[in-house]
């Protein structure tokens, strides 16, 4: 697998291994136990889904000039879920 794994999407840890079962490999979560496929561990749709909408929420705001308050953070969640910092 080349992708980066994505943390855990249960408890946000990044202590992961992967195993190979069968035909296939899955990935699991040291600190919680959590696991899934590895061809499904990174697939994150409601992620995804809220991303796109804080994306479309800071834009409005900058074109209405707001720039205070929690924008900044919600623009750094942003990034960081793009992979981006």
């Amino acid at each position: 697998m080349s992708e980066k794994l994505k943390p855990c999407p249960f408890c946000g840890s990044s202590i992961l291994d992967t195993y190979k079962i069968g035909n296939g490999r899955v990935v699991a979560c040291r600190d919680c136990g959590g696991g899934a496929n590895v061809n499904r561990w990174n697939t994150r749709p409601l992620e995804q889904e809220l991303v796109e909408a804080l994306k479309d929420l800071t834009d409005a705001c900058d074109n209405f000039g707001v720039s205070g308050g929690n924008i900044p953070h919600a623009k750094t969640i942003i990034a960081k879920a793009e992979g981006r910092s």
